[in-house]
């Protein structure tokens, strides 16, 4: 991270929702394959895992979107890490750190 680097994580908006399928249709498409039910989440986060009760953080370094993660609910006390990146060009800043931290929080808050 660099010198005064401000890394901030918030909880899913619209905006950037473009950002959470660039960053993972990217990390997918450089390790596996892009299969149908990651077009499902990909596409829809919002219906898809955060009005069903889950949530999308994304990690901002100086106002830019550097990471993303996604907490989908399975049952009332489960959630399922998933759809986890950071765009190579912020990879080593401690960005994935800080959207464990908020995925931890959630789960930790809601006694899970």
């Amino acid at each position: 991270m660099s010198e005064g680097e401000e890394i901030r994580v918030v909880t899913f908006d619209e905006r950037f929702a473009a950002d959470f399928a660039r960053l993972n249709y990217r990390w997918i498409e450089e390790h596996f394959r892009i299969e149908p039910h990651d077009r499902e989440l990909l596409d829809a986060p919002l219906g898809q895992m955060v009005e069903p009760g889950g949530e999308v953080f994304f990690g901002l370094a100086d106002g830019a979107v550097a990471g993303t993660v996604a907490m989908v609910r399975t049952d009332a006390d489960t959630y399922e890490l998933t759809k986890m990146a950071v765009d190579p060009e912020f990879q080593g800043r401690g960005i994935a750190n800080h959207l464990m931290r908020a995925c931890i929080d959630l789960a930790t808050a809601d006694g899970v």
